[in-house]
């Protein structure tokens, strides 16, 4: 396979990648009343526990390094 149509590919697979697992988490992680982010969900996004780690909270912090490598967005914003 010709090297720029495979990179072009594996870009677009690691965007799709991208846009599933924030998708998932702007859905189902975020606490809207209280704020911070559920770390307990099961695949489907179902809540099994209101615990929040601190480790988990920091990471959402990624959502400000998604806004500075691809744009920001306001739900990244959000979160």
């Amino acid at each position: 396979m010709e090297t720029k149509k495979l990179l072009e590919e594996s870009r677009a697979w690691v965007r799709d990648q991208l846009e599933g697992s924030a998708r998932f988490w702007l859905d189902h992680g975020m606490d809207k009343v209280n704020g911070g982010v559920y770390t307990c969900l099961d695949r489907k996004g179902e809540i099994y526990s209101t615990d929040k780690s601190v480790w988990m909270q920091a990471a959402a912090l990624d959502f400000s390094y998604l806004c500075h490598v691809y744009g920001p967005r306001q739900e990244w914003l959000d979160a």
